[in-house]
């Protein structure tokens, strides 16, 4: 009997391998994207950058050479004009149901990571200069970047936008002690409209898992999707690796978020600082004049300590 229900149960498996192989792929619906889309310049701004047999190092980093990245930044001028002008225009990634999108698309964020490098490089080379406005406004392109790309994304673009994002704080770290108050209201300004149009990560989640169940169907059959399943599992350690790599990519998010709280603080202390003389000593003193309110802390969502 119990080898006639073990025979039962993988016949019944079988059957439904093979309905799922067999069956019609029911693809979900493309959401729409803006037309014009920025993500498009955004594209066409990879496309035009010129090819370094070395990339430019920034300031602080090992080998960098002041001249060699002067002229190639200005080699990536129609580039980075290009890029400027996807910034003005509603952006969302133009996803696909295809096989080959993918492929594609990872290009593409490779594209996008090396924009916010050339963005970084202008910035940095204005702040040498001590062009402090145009400093600014590089280093903010970056974390508009970051925001756009990451729009109506996978997880990968989260990812790249929060690897985006980090650049564009460390940018601005370096920058803040050079800023006067009004400058300072500016950047503050920009973080708080960057984290106020940051698609959350629930909804990149959900458009996550709506690709991913679509490219299943499209990529595998039943075997080779069970065999990758397992090969996830091992290598991540966990019986749930989708998961996983949810939780880690969520978590490099908060991280982001808590940076940029951070730097919120130091900006309006910076900011009080030149407008009154002294530092800050209490969040009276610089909420609401440079802050709306007390910056949340991602990890605990409660209001952030900080000792004036």
């Amino acid at each position: 009997m119990a080898v006639m229900g073990g025979v039962f149960v993988g016949m019944l498996g079988l059957a439904v391998l093979v309905y799922f192989y067999f069956s019609p792929v029911q693809l979900p619906t493309l959401e729409k994207v803006p037309n014009p889309n920025g993500y498009d310049d955004f594209i066409a701004a990879h496309e035009m950058l010129v090819e370094a047999v070395n990339w430019p190092a920034l300031p602080g980093e090992q080998g960098f050479n002041v001249e060699f990245a002067r002229r190639y930044f200005a080699s990536n001028a129609p580039a980075i004009a290009r890029l400027r002008e996807g910034l003005t225009k509603s952006c969302a990634v133009p996803v696909a149901f295809t096989n080959d999108w993918i492929s594609t698309h990872l290009d593409h964020l490779s594209g996008m990571k090396r924009l916010a490098r050339n963005l970084a490089l202008g910035g940095a080379l204005e702040k040498i200069d001590g062009h402090t406005v145009n400093a600014l406004a590089y280093d903010l392109d970056i974390l508009r970047l970051a925001g756009a790309i990451n729009h109506g994304g996978l997880l990968i673009d989260n990812l790249v936008a929060s690897a985006n994002e980090n650049i564009a704080f460390a940018q601005l770290e370096k920058l803040e002690p050079q800023l006067n108050a009004a400058q300072c209201r500016s950047a503050i300004s920009e973080i708080e409209m960057w984290r106020t149009k940051r698609e959350p990560f629930v909804t990149t989640l959900a458009h996550e898992k709506r690709w991913g169940a679509a490219y299943e169907r499209l990529e595998h059959n039943p075997v080779q999707l069970l065999m990758s399943r397992v090969a996830g599992m091992i290598a991540s350690k966990s019986l749930n690796p989708l998961q996983a790599a949810f939780t880690r990519a969520e978590s490099k998010q908060k991280q982001v978020f808590g940076r940029a709280a951070a730097l919120e603080v130091v900006l309006a202390a910076r900011g009080y600082k030149s407008e009154h003389g002294s530092a800050p000593n209490k969040w009276s003193d610089v909420v609401p004049e440079y802050l709306p309110a007390i910056p949340v802390d991602p990890q605990t969502k409660r209001p952030l300590t900080h000792q004036f």
